[in-house]
């Protein structure tokens, strides 16, 4: 029977992959449009923040760095270590001796696991749902389920009701990484008068740990300086 269970599931899931269509929403399609368009910021420098909680609300770790993108002769990025504090002490000139420069190398800040990214959009169930204002803007939500190789990621995101802008995406993958009960993570984004946007800043907050010891995190990453750069597909 258990046997039997597994095989229906998996049936099922590759038929829900098999049969997914492209989303055809007037707005959500202005979103994909606008990715496609401002894909190539890149941010000059990002500022990340982690915080570690016990069950009593003790911060146990407090690390503040910056890094520093830029583009060789290649044009391949190059990713600098400027500051790394932690717990409230300097620990940058080890960190560049250990070779440690925060977030992955193979990051190329296309966030191609992003809702609107082009080739996403056969992976990507939505559902247009309320409206609300934010910062100002009225905002239509979508709901959405988008199912990429190892990770599927459920959430709302908001979109300016007109130009289709993202505004503010908030998911939750699955599976969650090991020792994690919880985890919630928060995009917002940032639109230029001119038509130009991008991540202005990514958040998460979770709750893990094993048997009867468990921690609080949260993190932060913040991009700025942006420029603009040339893709390779």
């Amino acid at each position: 029977m258990k046997t039997f269970m597994t095989f229906t599931l998996f049936l099922l899931a590759l038929n829900a992959v098999s049969f997914a269509q492209a989303p055809t929403d007037p707005l959500w399609l202005k979103a994909v449009a606008l990715f496609r368009h401002d894909q190539n910021w890149v941010p000059g420098e990002v500022v990340t923040h982690f915080t570690l909680k016990n069950s009593k609300g003790e911060i146990e770790e407090n690390t503040v760095t910056v890094v520093r993108v830029s583009v060789d002769e290649s044009g391949d990025l190059v990713k600098e270590l400027v500051s790394l504090v932690f717990n409230g002490e300097d620990k940058t000139d080890e960190a560049r001796e250990k070779g440690q420069t925060p977030g992955s190398d193979k990051d190329d800040y296309t966030f191609r696991e992003a809702p609107f990214y082009p080739a996403n959009q056969d992976k990507i169930a939505v559902k247009r749902v309320s409206e609300k204002t934010i910062d100002g803007k009225i905002c239509v939500g979508f709901e959405y389920t988008l199912t990429l190789p190892g990770i599927t990621k459920s959430g709302t995101i908001w979109l300016d009701s007109e130009s289709g802008a993202p505004v503010l995406n908030i998911f939750t993958p699955a599976p969650l990484p090991k020792n994690v009960k919880h985890l919630e993570n928060r995009v917002t984004y940032h639109f230029n008068p001119d038509g130009a946007f991008y991540i202005s800043k990514i958040e998460y907050n979770g709750e893990g740990g094993m048997l009867f010891i468990k921690k609080n995190f949260h993190g932060e990453m913040t991009f700025r300086n942006f420029w603009r750069r040339e893709i390779q597909e």
